[in-house]
């Protein structure tokens, strides 16, 4: 395996591996519309950044390359979205009827190393920060906090079985992510509809414009054709009253991103729920491209899983995605698979614009880090999917621990996001502090690192929980005794820098304590926007467990 410094020592070299990857990945398209690659082209060679956009295939191919330490069995099998960049974020609207901001952009989605989506979005932030002018150490300090949410969540998600119940919506979310929700709800249907359709005799149909062709009657026969095989794609329990699955009009499109250059589609308008105009609904059917992901992923589980490259993206979206797009399905046209999915009026990017000083920046990656734990973990043995038998969770938590050791993360020392561990003996002071927390542990606290009690049911670990009423201290051990309060739910703690709880909110400030010993206050009683108070190291730095918390501080 070669190390990350590597890959470029030879500049020749590197041109010439670079044009071969290019031939490799689009050969065949470049032969169908040579036109559009040139401009998709065109618009790589603008900046880096754009280069990296459109370049997944070189950076998988630099990946299956390079030394994994986080990978095994399971974490190199886990659902990823496989283009995650920085411009890879938006919202959209679940089939429950909320706006979510969350991960976008499924045509590259397949299964591989959980790490590989966080590299690439570490090295997109990196690319940002340099077309931005921002500092090695901003940019550095944005990184380590996208992954200290990201591995933060989720071992909150190992601690709990209810995953798929974790959003980021209105209601929870501030900052940039806040802004991009109310932008997506000031948005409308009947807008889209105006935008792309005109009333003629009554009836609504696409407009005509730059980029939208009539078809001829044998591709518009193939189109339904293909329509009415996708609507068996589309799961019961989502299905729309009949009348919405009337096509009214279809035309074929061009003109998509970098990503999708040179990749047939059409646009199809349907009835919606009602005969009602303003809520017609335009479904996009578009040709799925070969997953980046797919050139160097040769388990033959994942790849005789999918009968097709629209079978491929429709599936992963679903399992990436605990509440997706109603309208998503597949179909097969021409001897090629296509994906089908709804053109929503609140769909709406993260405007990187409109985000520039670091106290907007900072945040805006912590937020980052929660979406992708997101999807992660909601893609395992609990969603509908087979192919992931395991949970996602427990199998990064469990690599990330190297083995039995306990999980750290710490913010400001992270290095690639990850942290291997070094479980130790807890010392006086941390056993001291929990006996004082709990003074009927004493005598009880486990000592070893990160051992079960032996009246826990390890097995079941950590699915069945504790004996009512217990709950762990922040120790690499465990602490036996019974607390005076009892927490809403368990959590394990990790190391001494564990809060031990889910958060309902934001991370509060914690500022450096006074005391002689270097000590924070053990703990208060939360109100609103006041942190708990967790235990300090005797350097001072206090490590806030955050407002509004469900469970007692570690």
């Amino acid at each position: 395996m070669k190390k990350i410094e590597k890959l470029a020592d030879d500049d020749e070299k590197r041109q010439k591996h670079i044009v071969e990857l290019l031939t490799q990945a689009f050969a065949q398209l470049i032969e169908n519309d040579p036109r559009a690659f040139r401009r998709k082209f065109r618009k790589m060679a603008a900046d880096p950044f754009a280069f990296y956009r459109g370049s997944a295939f070189l950076f998988y191919a630099d990946m299956a390359s390079l030394e994994d330490r986080f990978a095994d069995e399971r974490t190199s099998r886990v659902w990823i979205q496989g283009d995650l960049h920085a411009e890879n974020y938006g919202t959209y609207m679940s089939s429950d009827g909320v706006l979510v901001f969350d991960v976008n952009d499924f045509d590259e989605a397949y299964l591989g190393h959980f790490t590989w989506d966080l590299r690439r979005l570490a090295a997109s932030v990196g690319l940002l920060g340099f077309s931005k002018a921002l500092s090695d150490g901003t940019v550095r300090e944005a990184v380590e906090g996208f992954a200290h949410s990201y591995l933060a969540q989720v071992r909150a998600f190992a601690e709990s079985e209810r995953d798929e119940e974790f959003r980021l919506t209105l209601e929870n979310t501030d900052g940039a992510v806040h802004d991009v929700l109310l932008e997506a709800r000031m948005e409308t249907r009947i807008d889209l509809l105006q935008s792309l359709t005109t009333i003629e005799g009554y009836e609504r149909q696409f407009r005509e414009g730059r980029g939208v062709r009539r078809l001829g009657a044998d591709e518009q026969g193939a189109v339904y054709a293909a329509f009415q095989a996708y609507l068996d794609t589309i799961p019961e329990s989502k299905r729309q009253e009949s009348v919405s699955y009337t096509v009214k009009d279809v035309v074929g499109r061009s003109g998509f991103g970098i990503g999708s250059a040179g990749l047939p589609a059409y646009n199809l308008l349907i009835e919606g729920r009602t005969e009602a105009l303003e809520n017609d609904v335009v479904l996009s059917m578009k040709q799925g491209n070969v997953a980046a992901l797919s050139q160097v992923v040769s388990d033959e589980r994942i790849v005789d899983y999918f009968e097709h490259q629209g079978h491929r993206t429709a599936v992963s979206q679903r399992a990436l995605q605990a509440h997706a797009d109603p309208w998503l399905g597949w179909c097969e046209l021409g001897g090629e698979g296509y994906v089908v999915a709804e053109l929503s009026p609140y769909v709406a990017d993260l405007d990187w614009d409109a985000v520039a000083e670091p106290d907007e920046i900072l945040p805006l990656l912590r937020w980052l880090g929660q979406a992708t734990a997101k999807v992660h973990c909601v893609s395992d043995a609990g969603s509908e999917q087979t192919l992931v038998e395991f949970q996602t969770e427990d199998a990064i938590v469990a690599a990330v621990e190297g083995g039995g050791g306990c999980l750290r993360v710490r913010a400001g020392r992270l290095r690639g996001g990850l942290l291997p561990a070094r479980p130790r003996r807890p010392p006086p002071l941390r056993r001291r502090l929990s006996q004082r927390l709990d003074p009927r542990a004493a005598g009880r606290l486990r000592r070893s690192a990160c051992d079960w009690p032996s009246s826990w049911p390890t097995p079941a670990w950590p699915r069945a929980g504790p004996p009512s009423g217990w709950w762990p201290t922040a120790v690499c051990g465990w602490a036996g005794g019974r607390s005076p309060i009892r927490p809403a739910t368990w959590t394990r703690a990790a190391t001494c820098e564990s809060t031990g709880a889910r958060l309902r909110s934001s991370p509060a400030r914690c500022t450096r304590s006074t005391s002689p010993r270097g000590s924070c206050r053990p703990w208060r009683t939360p109100t609103a926007g006041r942190p708990w108070w967790a235990w300090c190291p005797p350097s001072g730095a206090c490590i806030p467990s955050g407002a509004s918390m469900r469970t007692p501080p570690a």
